[in-house]
């Protein structure tokens, strides 16, 4: 009768549950992988972190997940994930003891599970089904102590029980729980008083709260179909604790088999991931919003989105042009004092140290000297970088013109990027200002007065006496113009008759001598051998200049990097005239660029037409002209092009074939000077580095 009445059930439960699956799945939505975010992010030196915890389909949390099963939707680097055990759980324990349930295998299960699985902090709510009929008995264990104690105090009911009624007492209180926290059921007993109730768990399905169903019992084989079945409906696990094999009770109860499986499950629900990773977004929201998505180990994917505030670092500023250390050189143009310089740029880069490139807003140049005296600072909105992304303000220091002052100026440069941050960086300038040079001699122009006659009557420009001085006073200055010139035609004479002199001396020499009477001969000695001429050094053509007015030479090589030519015999290059200072100009080649310096000679040196200041080097270009006073031109050349020199007939060839013929007509030639060169008469007097020509 007994095995005929279990064949009817059984049977029932065959049509009963399919029905009863769809039923569940038609009001319960498909359950998919879950992440809950513990917290809010944090952010630090551009380093985005977030905790959270993640559970699959049935709202099992995995054993344990690697960097690579991350992604995210922004761009990332130096990516890590990490773990630790620490979430809180919340966790309802039905205990069924109905009439003719084992009661001392229920209570070892349930002490192998607090013995070692129960945490501070955790949240464990019983509801035990024995003390009173068709109600559950609630109980909240603070802490482990409580727990076991409660555990202690199981027995056996004369009751038996509908669980339906129990069970969504649970899930409203597990619902009521905080989101963060772990929530689990388990379920506890020997065996199901009505075979309809097997898809009561789920409820729990339908919410992702795991349903893990243990059974304890002593050899009731038809139990277990019913509680793997209870299990299954509410997604969790289930565990077959027959004869208490589930429990090690070697010392106090511990979990074994696969009692132990399912109570590692549910601590890995205590398992919160901490997400480390550096952000490489360029985007400049002040707050972003970041898609996570986690591969779990049976390739189901779980995404959840979170937001955080990104951290932006100001821009770092560096100057990275060299500190001035300028010289201003005032000159006289007419009766106002000009200077050569007015600004010098200063160049900056500027970079972001949060890796979030944005632009420039503005940047500042802010000039204080040693007393604190600034000018406004300048300012340039919206700079545009150069080629190499880097940033120049000029710097203007027009307002310093005291001559023979040094000035230390601290410059500050500040950039402000487009959200509003701003850095700067320092720089020590030098600025001197030069002593002014001589003044120049203002022309006096003496105007005539009106002086009162004796009767009172003022005397006209035209009077006797004003005739009479103005007369006195042209005459004068006429014979001391009369007396200048004659001795210049005197000086000129006697350089031209000493140059005859030397000419015929010198043709004098060359004529053949004629031969005196011979003597007997005598035994001569032998000669000493004449030691043959060491070869000349060779020299290096660095460059050349071809005469165009003025020399006879057509071409003087440049020898040397710094080539000086003047009176003074040690020059590298000596032209013996007047109205050449001894030593008059330096060519200096650097970095295959040549430079000019005159060297304080009173004629000047010209380049294009242009007299070049004393004492500066001068970049000149190739083919330039260059005039040693106005009485000598040439053309500066390097030492690889080619001149045509036949072509050129030079101004002193000219010169020279126009005095052959005068002087075939005149015994004298009369040289007139170029107006504005000085001369030196004779110019006898010591060459030395001081020395000028009158």
């Amino acid at each position: 009768m007994i095995v005929r009445f279990r064949l009817i059930i059984a049977l029932f439960l065959l049509l009963a549950l399919p029905a009863s699956w769809v039923a569940a799945q038609e009001t319960a939505a498909a359950p998919v992988a879950q992440i809950v975010t513990q917290g809010a992010p944090r952010v630090e030196d551009g380093q985005v972190e977030l905790d959270f915890s993640v559970s699959d389909q049935s709202g099992l949390a995995p054993a344990e997940l690697t960097a690579s099963s991350i992604k995210l939707s922004e761009p990332a680097d130096n990516l890590t994930l990490t773990s630790r055990d620490d979430r809180a759980l919340t966790l309802a324990v039905i205990v069924n003891l109905s009439n003719g349930s084992d009661v001392d295998l229920i209570q070892n299960t349930l002490r192998a599970y607090f013995n070692d699985y129960y945490q501070a902090g955790d949240n464990v709510t019983f509801y035990v089904l024995g003390p009173e009929a068709n109600q559950a008995q609630v109980a909240v264990a603070a802490d482990q102590a409580a727990a076991l104690e409660l555990v202690d105090s199981l027995k056996r009911s004369p009751n038996v029980y509908s669980i339906t009624p129990t069970l969504r007492a649970a899930l409203a209180m597990l619902q009521a729980a905080d989101e963060e926290t772990a929530r689990q059921v388990l379920y506890v007993g020997s065996f199901l008083n009505d075979p309809q109730e097997t898809n009561a768990s789920s409820i729990f399905a339908g919410q992702q709260i795991p349903f893990n169903v243990v059974l304890v019992h002593r050899y009731r084989p038809q139990a277990v179909a019913e509680h793997r079945t209870l299990a299954t409906f509410g997604g969790g696990l289930f565990a077959n604790n027959e004869n208490g094999s589930g429990v090690g009770l070697d010392g106090i109860p511990t979990a074994i088999n696969s009692l132990k499986v399912m109570f590692d499950a549910l601590a890995n629900s205590r398992r919160v991931y901490t997400l480390r990773y550096q952000s490489g977004s360029q985007n400049l929201d002040p707050e972003r919003t970041v898609t996570l998505t986690v591969t779990l180990p049976d390739s189901t994917q779980a995404s959840e989105q979170f937001q955080y505030e990104p951290v932006f670092a100001p821009p770092q500023v560096e100057i990275i042009s060299a500190a001035p250390d300028l010289i201003r050189m005032p000159t006289y143009s007419g009766n106002r004092i000009v200077f050569d310089m007015t600004e010098r740029f200063v160049t900056v880069s500027i970079t972001f140290p949060d890796g979030v490139r944005r632009g420039i807003k503005s940047l500042e140049l802010q000039a204080t000297d040693a007393n604190g005296r600034s000018r406004p600072p300048r300012v340039i909105n919206a700079p545009a970088p150069d080629g190499s992304g880097n940033y120049s303000i000029p710097w203007t220091f027009d307002d310093y013109t005291t001559p023979e002052t040094v000035n230390q100026i601290n410059l500050t440069v500040t950039a402000e990027d487009q959200l509003g941050l701003s850095g700067s960086d320092s720089q020590t300038a030098r600025l001197t200002v030069a002593a002014l040079p001589p003044a120049p001699i203002p022309t006096v122009t003496v105007a005539p007065t009106a002086e009162a006659s004796s009767d009172g009557s003022m005397l006209g420009s035209g009077s006797v006496v004003d005739n009479l001085l103005f007369s006195v006073l042209a005459a004068f200055v006429l014979a001391l113009i009369v007396v200048v010139v004659f001795l210049l035609l005197m000086l000129a004479r006697a350089n031209r008759q000493r140059s005859h002199y030397a000419r015929m001396a010198q043709l004098a020499a060359q004529q053949p001598v004629a031969p005196m009477p011979v003597a007997a001969p005598v035994a001569a000695m032998p000669a000493a051998p004449t030691p043959e001429p060491e070869p000349p050094e060779e020299t290096t053509l660095l460059g050349r200049l071809v005469t165009v007015n003025g020399l006879e030479v057509t071409e003087i090589p440049i020898t040397a990097e710094e080539f000086t030519i003047g009176r003074d015999p040690s020059c590298n290059y000596v032209i013996n005239q007047p109205f050449i200072s001894p030593r008059h100009c330096t060519i200096m080649l650097r970095k295959k660029t040549f430079f000019i310096r005159d060297l304080g000679g009173k004629n000047g040196t010209f380049v294009n037409g242009e007299r070049l200041p004393k004492n500066r080097d001068i970049p000149v270009p190739l083919g330039s002209e260059v005039n040693l006073t106005m009485n000598i031109s040439m053309e500066l050349w390097d030492a690889k092009t080619v001149v045509k020199l036949h072509d050129r007939k030079t101004s002193y060839t000219h010169h020279s074939s126009v005095a052959t013929k005068t002087a075939q007509a005149s015994d004298e030639l009369e040289l007139r000077s170029v107006f504005g060169i000085k001369f030196a008469g004779e110019d006898e007097g010591k060459v030395g580095d001081d020395y000028s020509p009158i």
